[in-house]
């Protein structure tokens, strides 16, 4: 006879272990958050990552305390705008109607920026009822897996505890920059910079994209952009909000002033300014919007008209007549006797006499002069304008070289030219990996001039070994890729560079070499191993230290306790004690000593540790990222080890069986597997049980991570969530396996 007891639901949590509180330490908010994908604008992942990613950030959430929406829920819903607009749902007012559409009291969305070298991670939460951003949060790092976690980490630190300062909502514009020459992509990501970091600082914003979709709308009416301060005030009072900011880049000298100035909308008047002044780069202006920021939060306090046609002069006379002037091209500047009188087409009422005509379009038109008498039938004048330019079409094999015409930069192979000024021209074509070409380029009057070039390599190649082989290979700090010793690089610059080899668990070591075109060189290096401290001691679960038999990586080693050198990489840690065993990961690095302690759970004490009132567990598979190459048989294998130490714990489980059962049902009615949040949800419902634990298992660097999450089928929202990393080997899984239910168990009995 089945127990009925309260709903559990075990949701696989994506954490780097110590980083952030547990959830039983942070009171979780009673606002749910619905949790949007992160968007990526200008950083390259691959799909596969950037899913690890976000089940990374929505685990880290629920750690942290937070109560969450179901991601299934919210990226189902994402799926129907997009399947109607053909668009993603990354624009704020999508984000808000659709957190509304899964009753979440507020929303987060978050975007991953490449800025320099960097990638800038930044998040807001929204407030679903006000539609104003309520919280911010920005961290920057390396754009690498691990680096971008490490952000995830910062931003959810960071939102945990932060208030708003500002109560006044503020409507954000674009930073103006006509005098800089910025491109318009670097422009906006130095605007969205701005928006999250004036977020983080307290201030209550409206949305950013509100802002924007109105400037467009007037653009459209006025033809004109909106950076004056009349259209800008007038713009944020549409869109109901109390306060504008306004800024702009001037550039000054060989530095950028970054001037911006908070409007009240009410009185239209300027209520505070701040100014910075850097270097014109992004990283520079980004300082300068840094320090801008803190000064609003307090933190630190005309020509000759003609070349000719003057001195003709006339009788004065009561007769007139219409004198018509044309020119080819049209559009010239016509001067009469020395007199500007417009461009070309015109028709003028002149006395009757003689009259001089001259015509000028410009430095790539010759000026025309004509004289003409005009009677009083009037007279025509039509001047035709000699070009004095040319046009030019320069090709190069390879193509994609760079072209400059006396030093400036115009463009590359192959280039077309239309309209050049004629003359003498020093030519240079630059491309990478070859020499550069330098030639004379003359421009005739109406005559199209062709070059053409075949441009000659310039590399060597470079022979690197290593001793042992398989080092990974950096020239000048740039990994080589697909590429270990020994081998041999075809296509290396011409002059010094410097070698560097990797390989793990040695001393990374480097050579300066110097590479000749046209020639072999070589290079070398006796790479030394590097080992690591570690001291494993062991201890039941009451605390009791145990001595037992130790084996690192499935080697027998000696018994605990124990310490002594070991290679510098992931290792598996196993201790067998008269009560039970366990596992555990451990990583070791260089010149640091490790502890760990292998914690046991004895078999004998450990059923019914865990409180009844837990409930029934309906235990679904671990979910496998595809980065891992583990086979079906393996998987099946860690699944049931799984469940075998969830039911000597004391945790009342569904049987197995049943799980399958409803499993291989389910997808052969849907062909689908069922890792979906909403169908586990249904099916555990349907097999009598209170909750479910779900876990996923995701290689984050070197190293694997276990989540799992424990789902209340009640509620529908995540009740519990564990975490632990380990090697990516069968053993290392295993250890973490048993950590996650050690830390399961730990959070009942605990309570």
């Amino acid at each position: 006879m089945r127990k009925h007891l309260p709903q559990l639901c075990l949701w696989f949590v994506t954490c780097l272990a110590g980083v952030l509180p547990a959830a039983s330490a942070v009171a979780q908010p009673a606002e749910i958050i619905a949790v949007f994908d992160i968007e990526t604008r200008n950083v390259r992942l691959k799909a596969a990552t950037l899913v690890n990613l976000n089940d990374y950030m929505y685990g880290r959430l629920a750690v942290a305390g937070f109560k969450l929406t179901p991601q299934s829920q919210v990226r189902e819903r994402v799926v129907e705008p997009k399947a109607a607009s053909h668009m993603d749902c990354y624009d704020q007012s999508c984000q808000i109607e659709l957190g509304k559409t899964v009753a979440a009291q507020k929303s987060l969305a978050s975007r991953l920026i490449k800025i320099g070298d960097s990638c800038s991670l930044q998040s807001q939460i929204y407030d679903l009822r006000t539609e104003t951003i309520v919280k911010g949060a920005e961290a920057q790092g390396p754009c690498t897996e691990t680096g971008i976690a490490a952000s995830i980490d910062q931003v959810v630190a960071k939102l945990q505890g932060r208030a708003n300062q500002s109560s006044e909502i503020t409507a954000v514009f674009d930073i103006e920059s006509k005098s800089i020459p910025i491109e318009t992509g670097v422009m906006v990501d130095l605007g969205d910079y701005m928006f999250v970091r004036l977020a983080a600082a307290g201030f209550q914003l409206i949305h950013q994209s509100q802002v924007r979709e109105r400037v467009i709308e007037l653009k459209r009416e006025f033809h004109k952009d909106c950076y004056d301060a009349s259209c800008q005030i007038k713009l944020g009072q549409y869109v109901a909000a109390y306060k504008s900011l306004s800024s702009r880049l001037v550039k000054i000298g060989d530095s950028c002033s970054l001037q911006a100035v908070i409007y009240d909308l009410k009185t239209e008047t300027a209520e505070r300014g701040a100014e910075a002044q850097g270097p014109c780069t992004v990283s520079g202006i980004m300082a300068s919007i840094d320090r801008v920021i803190a000064i609003f939060t307090g933190k630190v306090t005309a020509t000759d008209s003609s070349r000719g046609g003057a001195g003709s002069s006339n009788v004065p006379t009561y007769e007139s007549g219409v004198l018509v002037i044309r020119s080819n091209p049209s559009g010239a500047t016509i001067s009469v006797n020395g007199q500007k009188v417009g461009q070309t087409p015109q028709q003028l009422v002149y006395p009757v006499g003689r009259y001089i005509v001259v015509a000028e379009l410009g430095n790539l038109y010759y000026p025309t002069r004509q004289e003409v008498s005009l009677t009083k039938k009037g007279a025509q004048v039509n001047l035709n304008l000699k070009p004095a330019f040319g046009s030019a079409k320069i090709t190069s094999l390879p193509s994609k070289a760079r072209v400059l015409l006396d030093g400036e930069y115009v463009g590359e192979t192959p280039l077309v030219i239309p309209q050049k000024l004629s003359g003498t021209y020093k030519l240079r074509l630059e491309l990478s990996d070859y020499l550069s070409s330098e030639a004379v380029l003359v421009i005739k009057d109406g005559k199209e001039t062709l070059h053409h070039v075949e441009l000659m390599a310039n590399w060597g190649k470079l022979h690197v070994t290593s001793e042992p082989a398989g080092a990974m290979i950096y020239i000048d700090g740039a990994l080589v890729k697909d590429k270990t010793t020994p081998c041999t690089l075809d296509q290396i610059k011409p002059g010094s560079h410097v070698v560097k080899f990797s390989l793990a668990g040695h001393h990374e070591h480097s050579e300066r070499t110097n590479v000749v075109h046209g020639q072999v060189a070589s290079v070398s290096a006796n790479l030394q191993p590097i080992r690591g401290r570690l001291a494993v001691t062991s201890s039941y679960s009451d605390g009791v230290a145990c001595e037992g038999d130790l084996r690192i990586d499935g080697n027998l080693i000696s018994q605990t306790p124990w310490e002594g050198d070991v290679s510098v990489a992931p290792h598996t840690v196993e201790v067998q004690c008269t009560n039970g065993k366990a596992s555990q990961g451990v990583v070791v690095a260089h010149n640091t000593r490790s502890e760990v302690n292998v914690l046991i759970d004895a078999l004998s004490e450990s059923v019914g540790d865990v409180p009844q009132s837990v409930g029934i567990i309906a235990v679904f598979n671990i979910e496998k990222s595809k980065s891992i190459p583990l086979k079906a048989d393996v998987m099946a294998d860690l699944n049931d080890y799984m469940y075998g130490r969830l039911a000597s714990v004391g945790f009342t489980l569904i049987p197995k069986d049943r799980v399958q059962e409803g499993l291989v049902a389910l997808k052969r009615k849907t062909h689908m597997d069922c890792y979906d949040k909403s169908c586990q949800i249904d099916l555990a419902r349907s097999i009598a049980a209170n909750k479910s634990l779900s876990s996923k298992l995701i290689k984050l660097g070197d190293v694997c991570s276990l989540q799992s999450q424990v789902y209340d089928l009640l509620t529908e929202t995540t009740e519990k969530g564990v975490e632990a990393q380990g090697p990516c080997t069968i053993a290392g899984i295993k250890a973490s396996i048993d950590q996650v239910i050690t830390k399961l168990k730990k959070a009942w009995t605990i309570r």
